[in-house]
């Protein structure tokens, strides 16, 4: 099994991964959605990490700037696949 996790999102399969996580965060009550505008905010200032093993997404987080020098870590979700006990 290979994890990878990076900053560095594909403009080829951008729009696909910004749905993928809007639709997910929509669905789900116990997650905050960002609008697709915020999210290729994110991407485009390399504030989304996304999860792969084996090349198949599997989660996301934000690194969300709160002052010059304060963020925090948002919009954790691992896909329940993903999951173990």
């Amino acid at each position: 099994m290979a994890v990878m996790a990076t900053f560095e999102i594909p403009g080829h399969g951008l729009e696909h991964l910004i749905q993928e996580i809007f639709t997910t965060s929509q669905k789900q009550p116990e997650l905050t959605p960002r609008s697709p505008e915020i999210l290729r905010d994110l991407v485009k200032n390399e504030n989304l990490a996304v999860i792969y093993v084996d090349g198949e997404l599997a989660g996301w987080a934000a690194c969300e700037p709160l002052t010059a020098n304060v963020a925090e870590v948002g919009m954790v979700y691992i896909k329940p696949e993903f999951r173990s006990a």
